[in-house]
Order: C-alpha cells, then sequence, then structure tokens
C-alpha cells in the first residue's frame, strides 16, 4: 500500500514530462525537472536497467518513451 509521501508525489507527477535543466513558470503544470525531485530519487526510463535494492526514503520516478511520468515508488 502507498505511504502518503507516496501518493503525495504521484498526486504532483504522474502526467507530467521530465525536462533536463528549467521550466519556465507558464509550464509547470506540465512540467518537473530534476531540482523538483528530492535529494534521494532516480529517473527510470523504459528499457533502463536499475538496482533492485530498496532505499526506503528514496523515490522512483518511472518515465514512458516521451519522458512522461507514468508511476512513482518510493524505495
Amino acid at each position: 500500500m502507498p505511504n502518503n509521501n507516496e501518493k503525495d508525489w504521484s498526486s504532483k507527477l504522474v502526467g507530467k514530462k521530465y525536462q533536463d535543466g528549467e521550466v519556465a513558470a507558464a509550464n509547470k503544470k506540465d512540467a518537473f525537472t530534476k531540482s523538483d525531485l528530492p535529494a534521494k530519487h532516480r529517473i527510470i526510463e523504459p528499457d533502463t536497467f536499475y538496482t533492485s535494492d530498496f532505499v526506503e526514503d528514496r523515490l522512483n520516478v518511472h518515465l514512458d518513451d516521451k519522458k512522461v511520468c507514468t508511476k512513482v515508488k518510493m524505495g
């Protein structure tokens, strides 16, 4: 079951596009950057290998092939 922190991040990120660099204020409702994420995070893109270790306070941000967030998971 997702914890509250995971639910909060999900509501903030799912459906938004990940962009490198800065996002103009007008685009903030549709996009996010690394600076919007917590210090402990990782971006997981399709066909990307990643470790299965569990880090309780790490946010895993899953993107589709267009860099749109499809889900988030803590750990």
